[in-house]
């Protein structure tokens, strides 16, 4: 004897309430199926397709519309048990029963237009009905037959174990995230809160704790921070205005409109150092510097580049100096990184391009923000920073030579992060820190060029300038870093939203 809620069975229904007679009254929320056999051969133990297969499989039960009597509930008892017992290498006794069943489950996928993982594990099962030796039965014994069950078991074990840690930082399941978004839900469900999407194209979370709710944005968007926050800090040039009225160091510059006005006043900017950018960016989209000047031939390409990511571009001071990521989460700055451009050592025997290509097999560099580290490209801005150094993707740099490929040290466009939380002198985290109370944001990545982060800054004498700040700063970058400690910046995130929880540190 054993209460109703206790029941497990192949197929559990499950209601609103404790007892049978409650699904009656109250309708059935969901089917819980518990006779699943696991795949050895997916690490997960049920693979996509499979599941995919499933789906149409119960689909196609409920498409037959046809009731089953006792004896009918009996019979098939008593032939799934006949099933299990059979050779693996035997063509099963109800070999014409299943073919039958997965022709209606291709007219079912044919209707719903199901995805091609499933009709491929459809055809799979079709052959595997025809031929034993496929099924994942005759395969366990094969394996086991080449060496010994244990032996078999631990291959398995030791191929899953790296593909788990071979890539941390992703949450399984949810790779077509951003990696701000997939850390922040990997915390978020690892403290209790529940998670749910309101739509997961737009990187748009519901997170609840009892009946306090938040609604996060790629990671890091909350509603603690104005639309009108965003929109400044999307501006770079309304960014330096506000924050050089209140006493903070910006780079000069001007902004124009079109092509034909900026080209008019490149002897302005020939000889000198500068930075050319589009107007509202992120991600170091667009961005061209020249530490020498430049010619005008260059002058032009980076404007052409620009103007394609805004129809204003920005043309600012080239500040010597390091630049240096600081994360101000909640008015207190919790990270600061230093961010090298997207760079190959020279071994004396590759090219650029090979170089570029060995490096991008780093398993912490992927593409589209869906890695910490992002991939260097072989495009047309790495190309003109080449040619600025008398080099091409063809050129063989020599032995412990660094090459650039980009000037900007943004992350997204393949740079490295460096961490360098507990090397820089208080004040500039303090400056970072004043800078989010007149912006008045709660969470913000801001860029300064500090040529001394342990040479303190003073007032009379600033030690930093700043670039601009970003109202979607990434996560990820400060979680996995390419040298140093990493922090768990979407912890502080959490801690900001949900006050009520014990905080968690980074």
């Amino acid at each position: 004897m054993s209460e109703e809620r206790e029941y497990y069975g192949n197929a559990r229904l499950k209601g609103h309430g404790k007892y049978t007679k409650d699904l009656m009254e109250r309708g059935i929320k969901y089917v819980e199926f518990r006779s699943i056999d696991v795949n050895p051969f997916d690490q997960f133990g049920l693979s996509r397709q499979q599941a995919e297969f499933f789906r149409l499989f119960f689909m196609m039960l409920v498409w037959l519309d046809e009731d089953a009597s006792e004896a009918d509930i009996e019979r098939g008892m008593t032939m799934n048990e006949q099933v299990a017992s059979e050779h693996p290498f035997a063509e099963t006794a109800f070999q014409a029963e299943g073919l039958h069943l997965l022709e209606k489950m291709i007219e079912v996928a044919e209707f719903v237009e199901a995805n091609d993982k499933a009709q491929a594990e459809i055809a799979f099962v079709q052959s595997a009905l025809m031929d034993p030796t496929k099924t994942y039965a005759a395969q366990i014994v094969h394996e086991i037959e080449k060496s010994s069950y244990i032996e078999f078991g631990q291959l398995l074990a030791q191929k899953y174990k790296q593909l788990s840690t071979a890539e941390p930082y992703r949450l399984r399941g949810f790779d077509d995230l951003e990696m701000s978004t997939q850390l922040l839900m990997s915390d978020a469900i690892e403290r209790g809160i529940q998670v749910e999407f309101i739509d997961r194209q737009d990187q748009l979370l519901k997170l609840s704790v009892a009946n306090h709710v938040e609604y996060v944005r790629n990671g890091n968007m909350t509603r603690l921070d104005s639309t009108i926050s965003h929109f400044l800090m999307s501006n770079k040039t309304a960014t330096k205005r506000i924050l050089a009225k209140s006493g903070f160091k910006v780079p000069g510059g001007a902004e124009y409109r079109s092509l034909t006005e900026a080209m008019a006043n490149y002897p302005r900017f020939a000889d000198k150092p500068t930075v050319i950018k589009p107007k509202s960016t992120n991600y170091g989209v667009g961005i061209s510097i020249f530490k020498q000047g430049m010619s005008e031939s260059s002058y032009k390409e980076a404007l052409e580049i620009a103007l394609a990511e805004d129809e204003t571009v920005l043309i600012e001071d080239y500040i010597a100096g390091t630049e240096y990521r600081f994360l101000v989460i909640g008015g207190v700055c919790r990270s600061v990184l230093l961010r090298q451009p997207a760079n190959v050592i020279g071994d004396g025997k590759r090219t650029v391009a090979e170089l570029i290509a060995a490096k991008n097999q780093d398993p912490l560099r992927g593409e589209e923000h869906r890695a910490p580290l992002t991939k260097i490209e072989c495009g047309q801005i790495e190309r003109m920073v080449l040619k600025e150094q008398g080099l091409t993707f063809e050129s063989i740099p020599d032995k412990d030579q660094r090459v650039l490929l980009r000037e900007n040290t943004n992350i997204s466009t393949g740079g490295d992060s460096i961490d360098v939380t507990d090397d820089v002198d208080p004040s500039y985290k303090r400056i970072a820190e004043a800078m989010t109370r007149t912006m008045d944001v709660q969470i913000t990545g801001i860029d300064l060029i500090i040529p001394d982060i342990h040479k303190p800054s003073i007032v009379n004498q600033p030690g930093y300038t700043l670039i601009e700040m970003n109202y979607n700063p990434a996560m990820n970058m400060h979680a996995y870093v390419y040298k140093g400690k990493g922090r768990r910046v979407t912890q502080d995130v959490l801690n900001l939203l949900f006050p009520e929880l014990p905080a968690r540190s980074n």
